[in-house]
């Protein structure tokens, strides 16, 4: 009886057991017990696409400890800080500027993925995100600006009287400098209502720099590397941004301290007549709770420069994994997972990004067809047209340097009326030193 017993017992056993292992080896997660170290960029829409977090860790195991939101000035700053203190950092958000300056302390991603896990991103936002044959980030989604005006004041009969009685020619959203320069001044009237805003310090004003330089004919540097951006072209754009501000005071007098999330607000809030913006805030823009412009706006593409066509500058945001992470395999997974069709769609949808996934762009192209509303197909319309003429800053090491020394000096201009020749002399001068030419 009782070796009848033991037999049973061992027959139950061997079954049960084999069982309980394949269970287990079932539930065990590739990414069990592992933390990871994310630094993100947030404020604005940025964040929605952080929800979406709790599915990886899920899925995988691994905790995302997001140690850091923040607007991306001051998070290149913390990343750089704890780059070179060592910091425990695994996943960044970067952008396409940003990142050839971060070079040094990135993992490279071709080793870890294939050309199947490339496929669906668009083949110029992968070549943009590629430094020195090495791809360092992964894009999320593309930013070139168009234009926001306010269809409540360019279409009010007695706006347009007006203006014509004033300017000799119908109002419309400006089609070149000098109109710019005529709508901001007659839309300003302070302090309920200014014509125009932009984005007056750091990298923010040193790109709307960039590209008015480029509708001007100019660039920072000619083909042989060097510093051209303070000619004739360069004293255009900077001197249309101190008309603005400056002497025609058609913009509020903030806007030396004023970053993306600033100017978006300030044309949500009713304060703005027209301006230029990234897809990024549309969704919020046309959110009555969020705008008290919503339903009174249009889209029109940029005006063009003195070299008779526009320059947009643009880039890819995207995420990177810090060459020192412990756990390079789950850091790159996780930037996989952000990057995925789905999520980027997710994002597109809730935010009104422009994603770099082809598949995700596909499907917010056939949602907006079956929507029909008209300034949705506008606005996907006017971004396939900017995108043809969007060019990035240059893919130098040295450019968040350059940044760096020179938007104090066309500060002075826009606050002090400085010259802007003398300006940019100072401002080339000080280039020229940073890369030893």
């Amino acid at each position: 009886m009782v070796v009848r017993r033991f037999l049973v017992a061992l027959v139950v056993f061997s079954l049960v057991v084999p069982f309980s292992l394949s269970a287990m080896a079932q539930e065990k997660k590739p990414f069990e017990g592992v933390v990871l170290n994310a630094y993100f960029i947030g404020g604005g829409a940025y964040e929605k696409l952080y929800t979406k977090i709790p599915e990886f860790e899920e899925q995988t195991g691994a905790k995302v400890n997001i140690a850091a939101k923040l607007s991306h000035f001051e998070l290149n700053k913390r990343v750089a800080q704890e780059f070179a203190s060592g910091g425990d950092i695994d996943v960044i958000s970067t952008h396409t500027t940003f990142a050839p300056g971060q070079k040094d302390f990135l993992l490279p991603l071709n080793e870890y993925l294939t050309p199947e896990d490339l496929k669906d991103f668009t083949p110029s936002t992968i070549e943009a995100s590629t430094v020195d044959g090495k791809l360092i980030m992964l894009p999320r989604h593309t930013d070139v600006r168009i234009m926001y005006y306010r269809t409540d004041l360019f279409e009010d009969p007695r706006e347009q009287e007006a203006f014509k009685a004033k300017y000799g020619y119908d109002l419309r959203p400006p089609t070149n400098w000098q109109e710019l320069l005529d709508v901001a001044e007659f839309f300003t009237r302070p302090p309920n209502l200014y014509g125009f805003v932009f984005t007056g310090g750091e990298e923010p004003l040193v790109g709307t720099f960039y590209e008015l330089l480029l509708s001007a004919g100019g660039n920072f540097f000619d083909e042989e590397g060097n510093v051209i951006f303070n000619q004739e072209p360069g004293q255009k754009a900077l001197q249309l941004l101190v008309d603005l501000y400056y002497h025609k005071k058609a913009t509020p007098e903030g806007v030396p301290n004023y970053r993306w999330d600033e100017v978006a607000k300030a044309f949500r809030d009713g304060l703005i007549a027209f301006y230029f913006d990234w897809p990024g805030w549309y969704t919020m823009m046309k959110d009555p709770k969020e705008s008290k412009v919503a339903g009174k706006f249009g889209l029109a593409p940029y005006p063009v420069g003195p070299a008779g066509y526009a320059k947009i500058w643009g880039g890819s945001h995207g995420f990177a994994v810090a060459k020192s992470t412990k756990n390079p395999e789950a850091a790159v997974a996780l930037v996989k997972f952000l990057t995925s069709g789905d999520n980027l769609y997710f994002e597109a949808k809730e935010g009104g990004f422009l994603p770099t996934s082809i598949s995700a762009y596909q499907r917010l192209k056939e949602d907006v067809a079956k929507t029909g509303d008209p300034l949705d197909l506008k606005r996907l319309e006017l971004l396939e047209q900017e995108l043809a003429g969007f060019v990035p800053p240059p893919k130098i090491p040295e450019y968040q340097e350059i940044v760096s020394a020179i938007w104090p000096e066309l500060q002075k201009s826009l606050v002090e009326g400085r010259d802007v020749k003398v300006t940019l002399d100072i401002a080339a001068e000080k280039v020229r030193k940073i890369l030893g030419r």
